[in-house]
């Protein structure tokens, strides 16, 4: 029932439907879990893309499996990150442990918009890669949906 809620109430107030969510959600899911994504922060990111592309939920998914997946493991996204002062790790009780990648990419958002051009296609390109640069765009300079 909560996620029939969650998925109701985005449609209600954004220009994103229920299938579009229920297939980025199906496409990216587990993915999200993985690297410390949670459900609502999921269908957030994918509002923020979907309501101004309009594209299918099985392709936003998609860009968000790769985007989630690639913003720990692509040599070159920790020295990107590290440069504008966003901790890609923190102290857990064991020593550093990976930052969940929703707290990683709230960081950035709330830098986006003051990067240059050139800084955020250098940082999305390392990040997310060409193929998904557009959607990553999107989800940053949306931050607001994501909330």
């Amino acid at each position: 029932i909560r996620i029939i809620d969650a998925l109701n109430e985005v449609d209600n107030n954004y220009a994103i439907s229920t299938h579009q969510l229920a297939e980025a959600m199906n496409r990216a899911g587990s993915t999200a879990s993985t690297f410390g994504v949670e459900m609502e922060e999921l269908a957030g990111h994918t509002t923020a893309i979907g309501s101004v592309t309009q594209e299918s939920g099985e392709r936003i998914g998609t860009a968000l499996r790769t985007i989630y997946s690639r913003i720990t493991t692509i040599d070159g996204s920790k020295e990107v990150l590290e440069d504008l002062g966003i901790a890609m790790y923190e102290m857990g009780a064991s020593g550093p442990e990976i930052r969940d990648v929703s707290d990683i990419l709230a960081d950035l958002a709330g830098q986006w918009n003051t990067l240059s051009d050139e800084q955020r296609q250098n940082i999305g390109v390392t990040i997310a890669g060409r193929a998904r640069l557009t959607q990553l765009t999107y989800e940053l300079s949306h931050t607001e949906m994501c909330a």
